[in-house]
């Protein structure tokens, strides 16, 4: 209970934190993330994919209320992280950069497959901790009739291995960590992740804020010599590898 409550307090002041630093379109100069920011960010077009979602988000919650098995309410608190906001933003990114290959790792994570995968043409390969984790999802693809998302039952490190030992990787376009994945896993997932992009690839890394051991791990990650641009939106932190681009850091207020 006091640890929950430190983390409460500690997020509290790490948003607060984040409204100091953080600005809108107009103080940002690389044309790469002004474009991002105002044609997608920012961008306030309503979708078809939007509506879906919304039903797509309750039926996720009805999914893990049934569940009595696979996870303790305090993973259930990790599992139920994404809101409606973040769902179209991820929704509309995955467009607007148009992804095709989507590498998700972790969950059980269904309503987050639903916000890459709607209305979009993407094949997705969701990497989970077990079969639980895999039945549950399983349980969620099956009702909302999501057709192009396989589902892998899994260790993080082996399954990159794994994909980085073909001759040559497969690239993703967009890689998603979710914020269940424990922070000392994050940086050796990101060396493994390395053969596995491209120059436009974007890598998505949920809950940069939700701990000090986290914020420490977002640190490193933006200092990596191969991450040219590392965006810091708060509840994600986003990085790319655009080799032709000065390495630069920003952050955006959503």
């Amino acid at each position: 209970m006091k640890n929950e409550r430190n983390l409460r307090f500690f997020r509290l002041f790490a948003y607060l934190r984040f409204l100091t630093a953080s600005t809108n379109q107009h103080g940002i100069h690389s044309p790469f993330v002004y474009a991002l920011v105002t044609r997608c960010f920012y961008n306030r077009e309503k979708h078809p994919a939007y509506d879906l979602l919304t039903q797509h988000r309750k039926k996720w919650f009805e999914i893990l209320q049934e569940s009595t098995k696979a996870f303790s309410d305090s993973e259930e608190g990790t599992i139920w992280r994404m809101d409606g906001k973040e769902a179209r933003l991820l929704n509309r990114m995955v467009r607007y950069l148009k992804c095709r290959r989507i590498l998700q790792l972790s969950g059980p994570s269904g309503y987050k497959t639903a916000a890459l995968s709607l209305m979009n043409s993407v094949e997705i390969l969701n990497v989970l901790p077990n079969s639980d984790a895999v039945a549950l999802s399983q349980k969620f693809i099956h009702s909302s009739g999501q057709v192009q998302v396989r589902l892998v039952a899994s260790a993080l490190e082996d399954k990159l291995q794994e994909l980085a030992s073909k001759d040559p990787p497969d690239p993703f376009d967009l890689i998603f960590l979710d914020g269940s994945i424990n922070p000392t896993q994050i940086l050796q997932i990101f060396d493994l992740l390395l053969p596995l992009v491209h120059n436009d690839t974007a890598v998505v890394v949920e809950g940069i804020h939700r701990s000090p051991e986290m914020e420490k791990v977002w640190d490193e990650l933006c200092m990596r010599t191969q991450v040219r641009v590392s965006i810091d939106i708060f509840r994600w932190g986003l990085i790319f590898f655009r080799r032709e681009q000065a390495k630069e850091h920003f952050v955006v207020r959503i």
